[in-house]
């Protein structure tokens, strides 16, 4: 999990370096908007098909390979890498000969310009759809065998070379050099995961019963994904131009603060609460969901006071310069504090779904979402032509919120006793060390020089770890011993290193 955390920590501050160049650039003017528009399909076909698939390929993967054997798990996912390339594929030559009236069409308050750039763009990154979605399948074969080393270098590669062609091409290609840039970086981020694949299956255009199965899974999965994902494209659909990177700039600190505090966590818990579902040990999965709601509370909570305190501050000194305004730094600083409730009911959220989704229930979480989004939808429509961009983050935390409650009434209904021991207690610990971090923050804040904030959260991550240390937290322990095995280990490799010489 710390191996996990530290490539999303190395991918998040990659995805930083990215905004703040986009943001000197170009600001929230019309290319940073074009670019916004020109993704918002490419994510949102990746999120349908990466989030569902993993969700039901990874329980019966694990289960195939510990009932049927080795050989059969892996010819399933031959199976899957061939169906996934055959729909991504088709998906994106169709959009591309499409591109010119799809674009108009959901983004109508787009000038003729600014159109005819996002239609450029949009025909560079669809094609993230077939890199995605190779990207899904690969991390969590990854996974499955406990092999975290990989996924997490993988968005730390395609990160890092989306900033360097943005910043050694900009002059030359514009926004097109990012858009470049994050395809090859999403090549080259499935390329370092294929061997593994490659060493145990081949591509197989076929299907099995294995295969059979995560479809019969995934259906009710896509059938509502296709509909409740479609979040990103009413946002746009409905907001003029210069609010899009508004937008962006906030859900891009959003989803950076989801990767950092919960992604991380759920992929190595899923296969673990997988292995305790199919064995019918409802003890250990109990068990397991307790750990990783105490964890989300741990790391949750200094992040959403930090944000609640001191988010125009960070906003200022990661972005605000070149194109991007004070003015607009104070419009992401509010819209980021009304995303965290996102950030609490989005990390919850996709903890309990994945629960459901082991006990092979896949109909509960979809029917959840179709409700939360329609209400959301129904609400920005109404909203949005008098509150604009604040009205339309609104809703989305209002609908966030809604999905997790709903879902955990319902686990807490379906599973008698389940596992969420001890976590209101981490949250009154948190809020204790939060409150020291915040002190801390502000004073480093108060002497005023450039970067202060980012100082002054590093210094309140090392008031809060300590704090919680000091009152024996559990994964504060956890991770002093991580880290004085790990210089036990180096210093052990040291002095063999010497030895051998």
């Amino acid at each position: 999990m710390f191996l996990l955390s530290a490539g999303s920590f190395g991918h998040l501050v990659l995805q930083f370096v990215l905004l703040k160049i986009l943001a000197d650039l170009y600001g929230t003017g019309e290319q940073k908007a074009a670019y916004s528009a020109a993704r918002a399909i490419p994510l949102v076909i990746s999120t349908i098909l990466i989030g569902t698939l993993n969700f039901a390929f990874v329980p019966i993967f694990v289960e195939r390979r510990e009932r049927l054997g080795r050989r059969t798990a892996w010819e399933t996912a031959g199976s899957v890498v061939g169906l996934m390339l055959l729909v991504t594929i088709s998906f994106a030559i169709l959009a591309s000969l499409a591109a010119q009236p799809l674009i108009a069409r959901l983004n109508p308050n787009f000038s003729g310009e600014q159109l005819k750039l996002t239609v450029g763009l949009f025909r560079i990154v669809v094609w993230l759809t077939v890199t995605n979605g190779m990207i899904g399948v690969l991390q969590a074969l990854h996974q499955c065998h406990h092999r975290f080393l990989l996924p997490a270098l993988s968005p730390i590669l395609g990160s890092g070379i989306a900033v360097l062609s943005t910043w050694l091409l900009h002059e030359k290609l514009g926004i097109a050099a990012t858009a470049y840039g994050v395809l090859i970086g999403a090549i080259l981020g499935a390329a370092i995961q294929l061997p593994l694949f490659l060493r145990h299956a081949r591509i197989r255009i076929r299907g099995d019963a294995g295969l059979s199965r995560i479809l019969h899974m995934m259906a009710p999965l896509v059938a509502g994904a296709a509909y409740y994902k479609l979040d990103p494209l009413v946002d746009r659909y409905l907001l003029q131009p210069t609010s899009i990177p508004l937008l962006d700039y906030s859900w891009a600190i959003t989803s950076a603060m989801l990767i950092l505090t919960s992604s991380g966590l759920s992929v190595v818990v899923f296969p673990v609460i997988a292995q305790h579902s199919s064995s019918g040990n409802r003890a250990g999965l109990k068990d397991e969901l307790a750990y990783a709601m105490r964890f989300l509370a741990f790391v949750l909570t200094p992040v959403v006071v930090g944000l609640l305190f001191f988010s125009t501050p960070v906003i200022k000194d990661l972005f605000q310069g070149g194109e991007f305004t004070p003015a607009d730094t104070e419009m992401v600083s509010r819209l980021v504090k009304i995303y965290t409730l996102v950030m609490i009911a989005g990390s919850f959220g996709e903890m309990l779904s994945r629960v459901f989704y082991v006990l092979n229930d896949t109909w509960t979480p979809v029917r959840i979402s179709v409700v939360g989004f329609t209400l959301g939808a129904i609400t920005k429509f109404l909203v949005a032509p008098q509150w604009g961009v604040i009205g339309i983050v609104s809703a989305t935390s209002a609908y966030y919120l809604f999905n997790a409650s709903s879902m955990l009434w319902l686990l807490r209904k379906r599973i008698q006793g389940v596992g969420f021991g001890g976590v209101l207690r981490m949250v009154r610990d948190s809020m204790f060390g939060a409150v020291v971090a915040v002190a801390v923050a502000y004073c480093v804040i108060l002497l005023g020089f450039r970067l202060s904030s980012i100082v002054a959260a590093l210094a309140a991550a090392v008031a809060y770890g300590g704090v919680m240390f000091g009152i024996r937290n559990e994964f504060a322990v956890m991770f002093v011993t991580y880290l004085a095995g790990l210089r036990d280990r180096i210093r052990q490799n040291g002095d063999h290193s010497d030895a051998d010489q």
